[in-house]
């Protein structure tokens, strides 16, 4: 194949997935999803003033400030950083304790986060507490009817309930996080997505996910971050397919203008104190397990056949994702 072929050929290619793209866009604004020119923030505000219910899971390696991004969200919106962080749940009973609250005086809250969903709502209850999980499961459905926007950190996704992630509506993903010399954080990136589920033309029973890209942008870490860095102050933003600029951006569009450092240093700490409960709970384990024995050669192959099973499962799935473009609604 000569060369001029090929360019051709990737020239074409290039240019059908971004007519794909594009399409994809128009039809997440005729289905609402999108809405042209806003943030995050924008969205929040709106799930508050309908009773709506907004689900953003906040993801990303360790170190890429994901709490100190959950707490500018909700400062956004409480306006007040002691509701805020009253608002970022840590421990089950906290939890417990808001949502009858809610639930008693008949509210509605604008805003509930969970700092590390996968240590309150890890996806292995599944496997070690099964009537626990079900019952959970089963009462999500009308408890997260109290809260407008429910907002959760992680570092991998697979490692939380599935419930808590069947519904959500938001995909954040940090990433690339900027230090000063001396270790103190001044601005990491973050890519912001919707979910919108297609109906599968193929099959009545499943709906095909697509992720729409709302803004990919860097946050700063503090409000000296701006002092600091040119690209917080003065650099071009892309939002919602709108063009912004600098400080004005963060501070009237995406209401991203950081967390004070002895703030933020102060809810570490109490972190901190949670992570040394939680490690004292995971020494236990090892002091009262009982030695296991070991697997015969009837269970290893049962267990070699499940997992075979659900490693076809998913080649299937694979291929079936490769073609939806064809059996999606949005192809038609």
């Amino acid at each position: 194949m000569s060369t001029t072929t090929t360019i051709t050929t990737e020239k074409i290619t290039r240019e059908l997935n971004k007519q794909k793209t594009a399409r994809l866009f128009q039809f997440a604004e005729k289905q609402g999803v999108i809405k042209r020119g806003w943030s995050w923030i924008d969205y929040a505000r709106d799930s508050i003033n309908r009773h709506g219910w907004e689900s953003t899971c906040i993801s990303g390696p360790k170190g890429t400030l994901k709490s100190n991004l959950l707490m500018q969200h909700g400062n956004a919106i409480y306006q007040n950083i002691s509701q805020t962080i009253k608002h970022m749940i840590t421990e089950k009973k906290q939890l417990l304790t808001m949502l009858q609250y809610a639930i008693d005086n008949d509210i509605c809250m604008p805003w509930v986060s969970v700092d590390d969903a996968a240590a309150l709502f890890p996806k292995s209850l599944y496997f070690t507490h099964r009537k626990l999980y079900s019952k959970l499961q089963a009462s999500w459905e009308t408890v997260r009817t109290v809260m407008s926007n429910f907002e959760f950190t992680c570092v991998l996704k697979h490692k939380v309930a599935a419930f808590i992630l069947e519904d959500i509506t938001g995909d954040i993903k940090c990433y690339d996080p900027v230090f000063t010399v001396n270790g103190s954080p001044i601005k990491c990136h973050y890519d912001y997505r919707r979910w919108m589920w297609l109906r599968n033309l193929k099959d009545p029973t499943t709906d095909i996910a697509k992720l729409i890209l709302v803004e990919d942008i860097t946050f700063p870490a503090t409000p000296d971050s701006f002092k600091i860095d040119k690209e917080l102050s003065s650099g071009k933003f892309i939002s919602g397919g709108q063009t912004y600029t600098g400080y004005e951006f963060y501070e009237k569009r995406a209401c991203l203008t950081g967390i004070e450092t002895s703030t933020f240093r102060e809810y570490w700490n109490r972190r901190l104190a949670i992570t040394k409960k939680s490690f004292e709970d995971f020494a236990s384990i090892f002091e009262e397990a009982p030695e296991q024995p070991k697997l015969s050669k009837e269970e290893r192959a049962e267990i070699n056949r499940i997992n075979g099973e659900k490693g076809r499962e998913t080649q299937k799935r694979n291929r079936e994702q490769k073609t939806q473009g064809q059996s999606g609604e949005v192809a038609n």
